[in-house]
């Protein structure tokens, strides 16, 4: 299922928790455990071109080149 995260050119990252670099989250970011997994839920967001912003709670092991969770909850 296509998400508005994937199908629109519009959407611009504004803040993500992953930034390749560290292998693990920021606390600030963390909101929770991943209910698939049990890594951490980490806060990203995202501004959609005349629509807003969206909030996106993704698995951190989803984040990851080789991931190994695709949770993710839309706020």
């Amino acid at each position: 299922m296509d998400t508005i995260l994937e199908t629109n050119a519009a959407v611009e990252s504004v803040r993500l928790a992953h930034d390749g670099k560290s292998d693990r989250p920021r606390p600030e970011w963390v909101r929770g455990i991943c209910p698939q997994c049990g890594e951490e839920l980490v806060s990203n967001c995202y501004y959609v071109g005349g629509r807003g912003y969206l909030v996106v709670w993704d698995c951190w092991a989803s984040l990851q080149d080789d991931y190994t969770c695709t949770y993710r909850k839309v706020l």
